[in-house]
């Protein structure tokens, strides 16, 4: 019977009575997202290689919209200290902003 045709809380509850033989590169994740995260994690994507951007270009255009909400014309280079980016940048989405 594959993994599949199995109740996945047949495989929850063994992995919980189990959590020391998870092994050392994974129990950082383990602690920082939690069991149930982890678990799902693991079940659904056990064996794929998964690419994971950084925090940065993950949320870019949220990071973008809030810069340039705050934008005053003067402000571009305490805006570079907040948002650690560089006041190019800045100028470069503000000047695609107002195109």
């Amino acid at each position: 019977m594959s993994r599949l045709n199995r109740p996945e809380e047949f495989y929850k509850e063994i992995a919980k009575n189990n959590l020391g033989l998870v092994g050392e590169n994974f129990t950082d994740i383990l602690e920082l997202i939690g069991f149930d995260s982890f678990f799902n994690l693991v079940f659904y994507f056990g064996g794929s290689q998964i690419y994971l951007p950084t925090f940065r270009s993950m949320f870019k255009e949220c990071i973008k919209k809030e810069l340039l909400a705050e934008y005053t014309g003067g402000n571009i280079y305490s805006l570079s200290v907040k948002y650690g980016i560089s006041e190019r940048v800045i100028r470069n989405w503000v000047k695609e902003a107002h195109n």
